[in-house]
């Protein structure tokens, strides 16, 4: 194990030489060109080439804080929703106690039980058939 490690670092290392030989032969000028060239496409908002194509255009950067802060607000948005449905929760016993817990068990129990039967049989009858063979 230890032999295919030393495999993969030395590969590693030829890599990184070659990469570093590549790049120490272009000259900074061509290189501080590469990378202003690329910093202005990443913040570029593409122009429509295509006069068919009406969709609104976005630079890459403009997509990536877009799907930072949906994330963000999707975080925060559940966080809140989970509170608001605790406390709307607590206020619902709080409020009603044991006679909506007796109101729901009513209206879920028999849901609930006729699903278990459900999947008891269904449980009995698939081992049934797998083990008819044997009997």
């Amino acid at each position: 194990m230890s032999g295919e490690l030393q495999v993969l670092n030395l590969a590693d290392q030829i890599r990184d030489k070659v990469r570093t030989t590549i790049l120490n032969s272009i000259p900074d000028e061509q290189v501080d060109k590469l990378i202003k060239k690329e910093w202005e496409a990443f913040f570029e908002i593409p122009t429509n080439r295509n006069s068919w194509d009406s969709s609104p255009k976005e630079s890459p950067f403009t997509s990536m804080v877009k799907l930072e802060i949906k994330a963000v607000l999707e975080n925060k948005l559940k966080e809140k929703v989970q509170e608001k449905l605790l406390e709307f929760d607590r206020l619902q016993w709080d409020n009603a106690g044991e006679d909506a817990f007796r109101k729901m068990i009513q209206a879920y129990g028999r849901v609930a039980l006729a699903g278990l039967g459900e999947e008891l049989a269904a449980k009995a009858i698939h081992h049934l058939q797998q083990n008819r063979n044997s009997y």
